[in-house]
């Protein structure tokens, strides 16, 4: 065959094609979506690197975690395979401070992919005080 013929065919009934490849993305997308599944659960934020002469006060104590990922990851997953926390190493002086929240993967949650993983609020307002303070 020469190239013209190959070009030819190839460019033929071109407005067919382009239609048949967008409908299965679009089918591909959906079949994606429907095995894909979400679940929600509630955790207290840890603290990491506070000094010992502070006392923290945090504000929400708890947070909303939501998991999202293929039906039998988000399934096997318990809710202290994921840890919230924020870390204070930089906040060395009493004071009100907004702290952003991190996650950390444990467990079963360590090897699972994809999963995807937000939290709700992303921040929390920390209170540092001298530890009498707090205690009185």
């Amino acid at each position: 065959m020469n190239y013209k013929k190959i070009i030819a065919m190839v460019v033929a009934n071109w407005p067919i094609k382009i239609l048949a490849v967008a409908l299965a993305l679009i089918l591909f997308v959906f079949n994606r979506m429907n095995n894909v599944s979400a679940r929600s659960f509630s955790v207290q934020v840890q603290t990491k690197g506070l000094e010992n002469s502070l006392a923290v006060n945090i504000e929400p104590r708890n947070i909303k975690i939501n998991i999202r990922g293929e039906d039998y990851i988000v399934n096997s997953i318990a809710d202290s395979d994921i840890e919230a926390y924020i870390d204070l190493t930089q906040y060395q002086s009493p004071g009100k401070f907004n702290v952003n929240i991190f996650t950390e993967r444990k467990g079963s949650a360590l090897g699972a992919e994809p999963l995807e993983i937000t939290i709700f609020p992303l921040e929390v307002t920390v209170e540092l005080a001298e530890n009498e303070e707090l205690e009185g």
